[in-house]
């Protein structure tokens, strides 16, 4: 278990960030002289021989969503920023957000893959470093790099997180901290309006949805209203800890048990009609967040890390503007207390091509851009123009329309810097104004989400990013597999004749009988040989703890 706390600034590592920045300038022999756009000149110590500019290509997402006035996803107003304040002439190389390896593979097959290959898909950097197409970065690092050497150093994590199996180097990424992301939000006026107690357990929960969608909590005189929306996200599985794999007696196994818990739950769900019977078909849960806005779902699974979070529970009050919500613990079952889905606070997000024919620039590229005051820039804008200091210190949007065109767009260019060097100002505390009605109301929320880690356990092993990539072979194994163990969990919640008891027997014939053995004879030996150098759950843990 842990306790979560928030996070504080990280002065001492922010105070030397600014120093080694101001040492450095611009990474490439500049005084960084500041400029009134929020970047730095790129001026030279009178007497002082202009260091080689180096060219360099980087990978960037192509989200659509660069507004046509900014320019376009290879070329914009942020583009422009960083080659002209940063070290190095950049060429941007999109990749579509949703396809970015099958771009990739294509670009490596034909020798036009970036020098700087930045992709959130763990197993398709893991690819990479198998087939030997990318580079140890130890000395690049230490020749070159002045900020995010500072940040290895002051967080052995972020270099554990990074190092292959031969012991070097070779991934670059990011801090943040280990904030709430999915979480269980219920309808407390309609709890008060039946009187009924916030749930602390899954049977008590199971009683609250059924008066949900039978008691007319709305008050209008039909039976519209469901008891939950969402349920196929993860927190009604992780709540049984049905992870897949759980050390059992000091060994990593395949679990069962957990499974049939969690498909017997949802099972209930379904055949009591407390959800949207085609909720399995809906499979970008579009017509469940409908349901939720609309006020129709007394208990909502969501997430609640960002700023987009916020924009859903603006148009929920919209639309029920008498409504109250609470984010509640997810109710412990006879498995334990856990918590769901949080943010990765060590994140891998890029890695240098072997084909780089100018690696020290692709470093001090990196460096540039893991800079506490490049992230800010990035991250909020210009000082005075979008954004001023509030009254706690952190950013406060001047013109919501401004930033949304401007700023709000350039996320991706923030997938090497660590949020953990702004402190609070990086989480919803700093972006959301108390002052605010509305924007109070989800900062409660935000702290009862914080608040619902608290003595909490982690369902998982790890974090999902920080499980080991399978060999090739026994990818396809679990290819072939589950799918069609997902087709017996479907049945066995819509076909109330078979139930999961009979479905977990169907599953264990085809997870044998499919190469089912030899996964657990892989993920068994990987955790004796490994679990010493993974980055496990208590890692995650006492890295959130070094920021308190």
């Amino acid at each position: 278990m842990w306790m979560f706390k928030k996070t504080n600034t990280i002065t001492v590592l922010l105070s030397a960030m600014v120093v080694l920045a101001a040492c450095s300038g611009n990474g490439n022999g500049n005084t960084g002289k500041e400029t009134n756009n929020g970047g730095q000149e790129r001026t030279n110590t009178p007497g002082e021989t202009p260091a080689k500019r180096g060219s360099i290509t980087v990978s960037m997402y192509d989200r659509g969503n660069v507004p046509a006035e900014a320019g376009t996803a290879e070329k914009n107003s942020w583009t422009d920023w960083v080659v002209e304040n940063g070290p190095a002439d950049v060429k941007f190389i999109t990749v579509p957000r949703w396809e970015s390896t099958d771009k990739f593979n294509v670009l490596l097959a034909s020798g036009d893959a970036p020098d700087l290959i930045q992709e959130y898909a763990t197993g398709f950097r893991d690819s990479l470093y198998r087939t030997g197409q990318l580079i140890p970065l130890d000395e690049l690092i230490e020749e070159h790099s002045t900020s995010y050497k500072e940040l290895l150093e002051t967080y052995p994590v972020l270099r554990k997180a990074g190092t292959k199996p031969d012991g070097k180097l070779y991934e670059i990424g990011k801090l943040s901290p280990m904030l709430p992301d999915e979480v269980m939000f219920v309808r407390k006026d309609w709890l008060d309006k039946l009187n009924l107690k916030v749930p602390t357990t899954d049977q008590e929960l199971l009683e609250v949805m059924r008066a949900f969608a039978s008691q007319d909590p709305d008050q209008n005189g039909k039976k519209d209203t469901y008891g939950i929306a969402n349920a196929q996200g993860r927190g009604l599985y992780v709540m049984f800890q049905d992870v897949e794999w759980i050390v059992q007696d000091g060994q990593l196994v395949k679990d069962w048990e957990r499974k049939q818990a969690a498909l017997d739950y949802h099972k209930k769900i379904y055949e009591e009609g407390l959800i949207d019977k085609d909720y399995l078909t809906d499979k970008n849960r579009e017509q469940q967040r409908q349901f939720f806005l609309q006020g129709r779902a007394g208990v909502y699974t969501g997430r609640i890390g960002n700023m987009g979070d916020f924009n859903l529970y603006e148009t929920f009050r919209k639309n029920n503007p008498d409504a109250e919500l609470i984010v509640i613990p997810w109710p412990e079952t006879k498995y334990g207390n856990f918590i769901s889905y949080f943010q990765n606070p060590v994140q891998m997000t890029a890695v240098v091509n072997s084909t780089a024919k100018d690696p020290a620039s692709v470093i001090k590229y990196v460096d540039f851009m893991t800079q506490a005051k490049t992230g800010e820039t990035l991250l909020y804008g210009f000082e005075g123009t979008h954004w001023e200091k509030s009254t706690t210190g952190c950013p406060k949007i001047l013109d919501d329309e401004l930033y949304k065109n401007e700023v709000s767009w350039s996320v991706d260019f923030q997938m090497m810097f660590s949020k953990t060097l702004l402190g609070d100002c990086a989480t919803l505390e700093g972006q959301l104004n108390p002052e605010v009605p509305m924007q109070k109301d989800f900062l409660d929320l935000y702290h009862q989400a914080e608040e619902s880690f608290n003595g909490r356990d982690i369902p998982w092993l790890t974090h999902p990013e920080h499980m080991p990539t399978l060999p090739d072979d026994l990818q396809i194994i679990t290819s072939t597999i589950n799918p069609t163990m997902e087709e017996i969990s479907t049945k066995a919640i819509i076909t109330k004749s078979y139930s999961a008891e009979q479905a977990i027997q169907d599953m264990k014939k085809v997870w044998d009988s499919g190469g089912g053995k030899k996964l657990e004879e892989w993920y068994a030996n990987w955790y004796a040989e490994n679990s010493s150098n993974a980055i496990l759950a208590k890692d995650l843990i006492e890295f959130t703890e070094s920021l308190k």
